[in-house]
């Protein structure tokens, strides 16, 4: 069965969907603590303690640099988030992205650095917390939201909202939700 999603019902999580926060994470693991031994595909979990021999001190100093305003600096796309996002929002459509990020200037910073689009074509909604992502796709009346933290994905489902994985070595629980490998596969949602 193939599905098609109105651009209108969704919104985009940024860490791991829109930006390579764990390939950050990485590069700052190898620069500034010299563990040339780590790799995205080591990461199995988002929660890095609980899969990463990486004291929580580390994991923490790294994680402030990258929720920092000097990110969109050095946080890169998603290989096919600029195209895809960019046509997004020449559609028609205003871009809406949902974070658990505490703040949402570095966000904000991040979409215009890269995507380069008016600051009246999207929105940023900084939860703090993952669990208050539903409160925020109620608010704004969307149907899903793109997201690779898999607990999230449980939570969207039990509240009534359709999640969309983007698959990363993270997220592989078994699930029955639409899942996409790429923003191309994205792109081939839309109706």
């Amino acid at each position: 069965m193939e599905i098609k999603i109105d651009r209108k019902d969704i919104a985009f999580d940024f860490d791991g969907v829109m930006a390579d926060t764990m390939g950050l994470f990485v590069a700052l693991m190898k620069k500034e603590y010299q563990r040339n031994d780590i790799s995205v595909s080591d990461i199995t979990n988002y929660d890095l303690r609980k899969c990463l021999d990486v004291s929580e001190e580390i994991i923490m100093d790294i994680g402030f640099k990258i929720i920092s305003e000097d990110c969109y600096s050095y946080l890169r796309p998603i290989d096919g988030a600029v195209d895809v996002l960019t046509d997004f929002v020449s559609a028609g459509e205003k871009l809406l992205i949902i974070t658990a990020r505490p703040e949402k200037k570095p966000v904000e910073l991040w979409v215009k650095n890269y995507l380069d689009i008016d600051e009246s074509k999207f929105d940023v909604v900084a939860t703090g917390d993952f669990n208050s992502k539903t409160d925020a796709l109620h608010d704004f009346r969307k149907k899903y939201l793109v997201e690779d933290r898999i607990e999230t994905c449980f939570h969207l489902k039990e509240n009534g909202f359709e999640p969309v994985v983007f698959v990363q070595p993270w997220n592989r629980l078994p699930n029955n939700f639409i899942e996409v490998n790429s923003w191309y596969e994205i792109s081939n949602l839309f109706g």
